[in-house]
């Protein structure tokens, strides 16, 4: 038996490759639509958001000056942005910041070498200890 489209499906065909078309930007004839080119497109997109993402701009984030600075700079951006340190600040004295550190170090791996553990909890404590 065979099957005849009606009017109504032939639109509707039409409509959906017209519609896909527009999305993926592709004008493929009848029974070629290629779904991958779209896709490749979307991924792009969303790649280039990413790599976007990842390169914001750290430099709006300014630390106290101070000893240590640079070490908590090097070692806390290496899993973090630095806003956090001032975004914890008002939670934290010094326990607080050791146990944060000591958290980092042990619980989510960052590689602070041992010798700078103090002069990053001092610095953090200094310029951002809770009063």
């Amino acid at each position: 038996m065979v099957k005849v489209q009606t009017d109504d499906e032939c639109t509707k065909t039409r409509t959906d490759r017209a519609v896909a078309s527009t999305l993926f930007g592709t004008s493929y004839p009848r029974g070629e639509f290629r779904f991958h080119d779209g896709l490749t497109r979307l991924l792009l997109l969303l790649g280039m958001l990413a790599v976007t993402s990842a390169l914001a701009d750290e430099s709006a984030i300014k630390l106290k000056d101070g000893d240590g600075r640079a070490l908590v700079e090097a070692n806390c951006v290496m899993c973090h942005s630095l806003d956090y340190i001032p975004m914890n600040s008002v939670f934290l004295d010094r326990k607080g910041w050791e146990a944060s550190v000591n958290k980092m170090i042990k619980a989510m791996g960052a590689p602070v070498p041992e010798r700078d553990v103090s002069t990053v909890v001092d610095y953090l404590t200094r310029n951002y200890g809770k009063p």
